[in-house]
């Protein structure tokens, strides 16, 4: 967890405390829709299967190329996509149902903002040779949440707990430019690679609800949750074995249209 997760919770925290008279323990039913802003640390660390053996795959590193082919990658100790962190932010949709005060069940739609990294290669020592002048990286990561959030206990009606099952889609695209010289002349071409990856893994979490009986139509949440969802596919060149997934605070808004206002 970094700082800023947790100031965030100590947040979270305090403002159960201010907004304690707007906890009501309602009991409000019926269908929901809402949405909700996020950030996602994302967890992508983990090996890439080469023939050379096992290779650390680690979203920082600035080896993107060593994902695609067996170029030089006895040298290499990691592989990654060269971001500079691997915070998320994002944003969710939400629909579902209340059976009552303990209950609540509902499907969740994540969309991260796309992430992109630019980094230059590294030129060649010996004068002719082809080399990598610059990489750039695309990526993009959605969720689906099936969930199920429990308030155990009447005499805090804001406290919630949550479990479920992620569905996570991703995709990366890879482009390389190269450079070599042709009778002294400077010339350039581009390689570009794409992959979508799929994965099933679960999610646990707790949070805080708050509700007005001023407006009975709408709540307002905030929790944090963690995503454990392993990766065992191929990956660009290699078959991967890392994990995705990761810790993710939000907070947004519920809305139950069938209620009186």
């Amino acid at each position: 967890m970094n700082r800023l997760h947790v100031v965030l919770a100590l947040i979270m925290f305090f403002v159960s405390f201010w907004t304690l008279p707007l906890a009501q323990a309602d009991e409000r039913t019926g269908w929901f829709v809402g949405g909700s802003v996020s950030l996602l640390e994302l967890g992508a660390s983990g090996d890439v299967e080469t023939p050379n053996g096992k290779v650390r795959f680690e979203i920082q590193d600035p080896n993107a190329i060593g994902l695609t082919n067996n170029i030089d990658i006895n040298s290499e100790t990691t592989m990654g996509l060269g971001w500079e962190s691997t915070q998320m932010p994002g944003g969710s949709l939400y629909i579902g149902y209340r059976s009552g005060f303990h209950w609540a069940t509902h499907l969740d739609f994540f969309w991260a903002l796309p992430k992109d990294s630019e980094l230059a290669g590294y030129p060649s020592e010996n004068a002719g040779d082809t080399y990598l002048e610059q990489q750039s990286t695309q990526s993009t990561y959605k969720t689906t949440r099936l969930m199920l959030d429990w308030r155990p206990l009447r005499p805090l009606p804001m406290w919630y707990l949550t479990a479920g099952l992620e569905y996570v889609e991703f995709n990366t695209r890879l482009e390389f430019r190269w450079q070599y010289e042709n009778n002294g002349e400077a010339k350039r071409y581009y390689e570009t690679f794409e992959d979508t990856g799929r994965a099933f893994g679960f999610v646990f979490g707790s949070g805080l609800q708050f509700s007005n009986p001023e407006t009975p139509r709408q709540e307002w949440f905030i929790n944090m949750s963690y995503a454990y969802v392993p990766f065992n596919d191929a990956y660009f060149a290699w078959d991967g074995d890392f994990l995705l997934g990761g810790l993710s605070l939000e907070g947004g808004a519920r809305f139950y249209p069938g209620r009186g206002r």
